[in-house]
């Protein structure tokens, strides 16, 4: 399936994951999904206790943002209500997934230089990464 051009953020104003010039490849007016394109997304919530472990109820944070590095980089920010966060329509390729946090906070999750490196296939769903920080 093929997504639908209009919808495709790649293509949204000041997004620069593409060329608004170029052709809009992998994309059909008429709808659908991008078999090459993939969603990564995740969580970032505030550790009260330290524990580098999320649990439900958890307070989200605002104001912050994710990078994503490979093939494309990005940065979208965290849902202030959830603390979700979503890049969507990414080309299949191996990225890393940072948190851009503000001094002074402290990441308790993931533990490996505070980034998850992900492979994404065409088409494919990367989820659950999650981020936690406390001051």
């Amino acid at each position: 399936m093929r997504q639908n051009c209009a919808n495709d953020h790649r293509w949204q104003e000041g997004n620069h994951l593409g060329d608004k010039n170029a052709s809009k490849q992998g994309c059909d007016p008429s709808g659908g999904g991008t078999s090459g394109f993939g969603t990564i997304s995740g969580l970032v919530f505030y550790d009260i206790s330290g524990s580098g472990v999320w649990s439900l109820g958890a307070p989200s944070v605002a104001g912050w943002s994710i990078q994503l590095s490979g093939p494309v980089s990005l940065t979208t920010p965290i849902d202030p209500f959830s603390g979700n966060f979503t890049f969507s329509g990414v080309p299949a390729g191996t990225y890393t997934v940072c948190e851009l946090q503000p001094s002074f906070w402290i990441q308790t999750l993931p533990a490996n230089n505070g980034c998850y490196p992900v492979t994404l296939v065409g088409g494919g769903v990367v989820s659950n990464l999650y981020f936690g920080v406390m001051l």
